[in-house]
């Protein structure tokens, strides 16, 4: 009887045509960039509701709970019925303020935000939630501090969250305090030097330096690309990799050893495509071009003298861009110094320094 009564309610919920949840949202997590200034533009950025379900959803209603200040659900036409198949949209516009943490402190200090909340609301069925973040430089985000933020819609579409670079919690040089070389044999060793392909900061994705016609030419193996040297740490720190991947020895180098394979290896919070940042990405010089987001200028958090521990930027770190014309022997690494002092110098590439490594907000 018991199985009897089991099946029949089984078949009124399929007759009624409800499934646990009709309503399907084209996120479940937003993330949005302050209003501020510069990168931060704090563009307004949609929710689509879809009702994948054959029947009706009515009376529809959208609230939110413990968003920043200024930030609104500025427009939503998900206030009504929906139709089968049909769907609504919410329109999230961000303020000036950033999420804060558990206790009420900005994210902005280096902290996880706790997320906000928007509901959809309807008769018959389970509430739909979607998570929002307000985001800024120094907020931690996806594992890494925030230091640079992408807002654009070219980029990342109206109907999905910001883009932008985290670097990662702490140093992940494993030979700390001393740190790791750029360039090494598959014994951890100097290697004495290598050109590798297309990564050094005057390289383009048009031409490439060095190349096979350089004074000290570098051989283009597979894998590799034509980078941005001076900016694209993900294209050079896959260079580096292949070039040290390379089937035939004695190129086959453990990752553990060199600076780029730290971050190869390194998958903190299940991420697994950290890499060594680009010059650019670590800070400010002459061969940067202007306005590019990067840690010396926009994590101050991790810079101040109040800052201690293994997450603070102090000391000297790796880029994963080497000197054009000395690429066999020599690569830009950032000086992160006391009262918040930071600048771009090049050295042999068996010196040990620190590595911090970046990636994609995803």
């Amino acid at each position: 009887m018991k199985i009897i009564i089991r099946i029949a309610a089984l078949w009124l919920v399929v007759a009624m045509g409800f499934a646990a949840q009709p309503l399907t949202p084209s996120l479940v997590k937003l993330a949005l960039s302050v209003k501020l200034y510069g990168a931060l533009t704090g563009n307004p950025r949609q929710i689509l509701i879809t009702n994948t379900s054959p029947n009706l959803v009515t009376h529809l209603k959208v609230t939110s709970a413990d968003l920043p200040k200024g930030t609104t659900i500025s427009s939503t036409t998900c206030d009504n019925d929906l139709a089968a198949n049909a769907s609504c949209i919410i329109v999230v516009s961000p303020g000036s303020l950033p999420s804060v943490d558990d206790k009420g402190k900005w994210c902005t200090q280096g902290r996880q935000p706790q997320a906000s909340t928007i509901r959809v609301t309807a008769d018959d069925i389970d509430p739909l939630v979607v998570e929002v973040v307000v985001l800024n430089y120094g907020c931690i985000y996806q594992s890494g501090y925030v230091y640079a933020i992408d807002d654009s819609y070219a980029h990342y579409p109206i109907s999905g969250s910001v883009g932008g670079k985290v670097t990662a919690l702490k140093n992940q040089s494993e030979n700390s305090p001393f740190g790791n070389p750029w360039s090494t044999d598959k014994y951890g060793d100097y290697d004495n030097g290598v050109s590798i392909w297309g990564i050094g900061e005057t390289s383009t994705s048009q031409k490439p330096v060095p190349n096979a016609d350089s004074i000290i030419p570098a051989e283009k193996v597979e894998g590799q690309s034509d980078c941005e040297g001076k900016l694209d740490g993900v294209c050079n720190t896959n260079n580096i990799v292949a070039y040290y991947s390379a089937p035939r020895s004695p190129k086959k180098v453990p990752t553990q050893y060199y600076a780029a394979g730290l971050c190869n290896q390194y998958h903190e919070g299940g991420y697994q495509d950290w890499y060594l940042p680009a010059i650019c990405e670590l800070g400010p010089s002459q061969q940067c071009i202007k306005k590019v987001q990067n840690m010396a200028q926009n994590l101050a958090i991790l810079r101040s003298s109040n800052c201690t521990g293994s997450h603070c930027l102090e000391g000297v770190y790796w880029s994963s861009t080497q000197m054009s014309y000395v690429a066999k022997t020599y690569a830009w690494f950032q000086v992160f110094a006391a009262r918040g002092e930071s600048y771009a110098q090049s050295t042999v590439k068996a010196t040990p320094m620190n590595v911090r490594c970046s990636r994609a907000i995803t």
